[in-house]
């Protein structure tokens, strides 16, 4: 037996319709009538839509689990409840990958510290040796700070320190020398541009050794002692970027020189001794600047010289 309910039709308030109990040969379609030739005569009978629940079974709460779950099982639907079935080819029985975590091992279900052993290179989170890299990059670092110390790297003679001091003072006499060396050279605002370069020349190599040397965010020495990616990657772009500085130096210092007679052959012959003669000192920037190929770890040269230099 079907239970019947039934909706209000047109022009009849749905909320205002009462339920009836109907069978379903009670149930009266919609029916209209339309004129023709101008006239239009329209009759609305009530109607409802009959609509089959099915019957609640008596004692529903008493209902035994087991017949719910059999009734899932013959459910049409494929997964019933579950994880969609692989796609074709590919076998029901695989698992996903395990991930790898680096310096740990898979024992069972749980993940172990792996116990080191001979001949493996020391981690990258706690190094405890230094390795080749790490050996090249201090020594690099040591020698430059050598040169720092005890050369000239200003022109009154003082040391990398000293020049230091004297850099912001040399920074605010920018704006006033143009006054003065338009009156003697040709071309003023190169002269100018040769001269800040060579201001913060002492400036430039102490922050990109100890920036290519992992100084900077060293919290302790195991932090100089690190051999990764990242600081592998730090110390090749310090010594790219020194060599990209000191090139556009010489060539603005040459730039600067040649302007007095660009088209004549002295110019290019004279240079390299006007270029010592007026740097007496220069020769501690390029040991400095040598050392800084030490930072760069693919550098082979730098890697045979460091080697030979490095105590075993």
């Amino acid at each position: 037996m079907l239970s019947k309910k039934a909706v209000g039709g047109p022009g009849i308030a749905a909320a205002a319709q009462p339920l009836y109990q109907l069978r379903s040969d009670e149930c009266i379609p919609p029916q209209s009538h339309l004129g023709c030739r101008g006239q239009v005569n329209v009759r609305i009978y009530p109607y409802c839509v009959c609509l089959e629940m099915p019957e609640e079974p008596e004692n529903w709460w008493e209902t035994n689990p087991d017949e719910d779950k059999q009734g899932d099982a013959e459910s049409p639907n494929p997964h019933n409840g579950g994880p969609p079935p692989p796609p074709p080819g590919q076998d029901v029985t695989d698992a996903p990958e395990t991930i790898a975590i680096r310096g740990y091992q898979r024992e069972g279900d749980q993940w172990v510290e792996k116990a080191k052993e001979e001949g493996d290179g020391t981690s990258e989170g706690d190094p405890t040796e230094w390795s080749d890299y790490s050996k090249q990059k201090a020594v690099a670092t040591g020698v430059f700070l050598f040169t720092f110390l005890v050369g000239d790297w200003w022109w009154d003679g003082s040391n990398g320190f000293g020049a230091l001091i004297q850099i912001p003072s040399q920074i605010f006499d920018w704006p006033f020398r143009y006054s003065w060396v338009s009156d003697f050279h040709p071309h003023p605002i190169v002269l100018l541009i040769s001269w800040a370069l060579w201001d913060i020349t002492p400036a430039v190599f102490l922050f990109l050794f100890l920036f290519g040397s992992n100084t900077v965010y060293a919290a302790n020495l195991n932090d100089l002692k690190e051999d990764s990616s990242e600081t592998r990657r730090i110390g090749k772009k310090a010594n790219r970027n020194l060599k990209y500085f000191v090139f556009a130096l010489i060539l603005m210092d040459f730039i600067a020189f040649a302007s007095w007679d660009p088209f004549a052959v002295n110019t290019f012959l004279d240079y390299p001794t006007a270029f010592f003669e007026m740097r007496p000192g220069i020769h501690w920037m390029l040991v400095a600047f040598a050392a800084s190929f030490g930072l760069d770890p693919d550098n082979e040269r730098a890697q045979a010289v460091f080697k030979g230099l490095t105590p075993k």
